[in-house]
């Protein structure tokens, strides 16, 4: 473990996503580092490349990973994260995913993992719809079909290999979680105002002192500059993913068997 990689993603699911998609990125021994001008195929590529430079590889998304199971009765999709993630890529794109599921209802249902870790949204939230559906049907149905990647908790099963057997671990991570575990402010760092610049930067100076997170000054003036955020949240996912490769999916597993289905966010 101690020469894992971690790595943070701040995710997108919109029409320029490949322009606001960040990669984060901490190697042993070196500082953390920043990418973007990514597309979903990109990252997908990314993530299987990371699989063959011979340590392990923790990566957080920031975006849902599955669906409420009361939402996939209500469609009479079996309660499988398998069966969520195909029925997702059945629909041509995301909007047409969106309006089966208002026709049906248009309650605002909330994953087990949300309440917990006090996600800001739900998945299907019109702000959140083309993130998720394009997390689950473009980037981790791909992910899943490689054996040397580990979606946690999603593909941990008791009856093979762990996930400490995979090379890549995948997670789902949210920088307003993190935040609120940290007890640090999670609102009002994203804008171009002045207030929010010195949150973004008294941010970076938190990451820096109190979770070690070796910012280099390029990097630092980039998240500074970043009225959206983007740059920030994909380096608070950074602590997150570190502690990501200690938890026991297993256990999450065990203690919230909802978790196979709706995933997990791991803060």
């Amino acid at each position: 473990m101690n020469q894992a990689a971690y790595h943070g993603v701040d995710f997108s699911g919109g029409r320029r996503h490949d322009r606001k998609i960040r990669i984060a990125s901490l190697l042993p021994g070196a500082r953390a580092t920043v990418r973007g001008s990514i597309s979903h195929s990109g990252l997908v590529e990314a993530i299987a490349r990371s699989a063959e430079e011979g340590r392990n590889h923790f990566w957080l998304l920031d975006s849902a990973f599955g669906l409420p199971v009361e939402l996939l009765e209500i469609h009479g999709i079996e309660p499988r994260w398998e069966a969520a993630a195909r029925w997702l890529a059945s629909f041509s794109d995301a909007r047409e995913w969106r309006s089966a599921c208002r026709e049906r209802s248009r309650k605002e249902l909330r994953r087990s993992t949300d309440r917990i870790a006090h996600t800001p949204l739900s998945p299907a939230n019109l702000r959140m719809f083309r993130q998720t559906w394009h997390c689950i049907a473009t980037v981790l149905l791909p992910l899943s079909e490689r054996p040397e990647i580990v979606i946690v908790p999603l593909e941990v099963r008791p009856d093979g290999a762990t996930a400490l057997e995979r090379r890549v671990w995948v997670g789902e991570g949210c920088p307003s979680s993190t935040l609120r575990r940290a007890d640090w402010p999670n609102r009002g760092y994203k804008g171009p105002a002045e207030k929010n610049r010195a949150l973004r930067r008294d941010l970076i100076e938190r990451l820096k002192r109190e979770e070690g997170i070796p910012v280099p000054p390029e990097v630092e003036v980039e998240a500074f500059e970043d009225p959206e955020g983007d740059v920030l949240d994909a380096l608070l996912l950074l602590p997150a993913a570190r502690r990501f490769a200690q938890s026991d999916p297993a256990e999450i597993a065990a203690r919230e068997p909802r978790a196979a289905v709706e995933g997990w966010v791991f803060e």
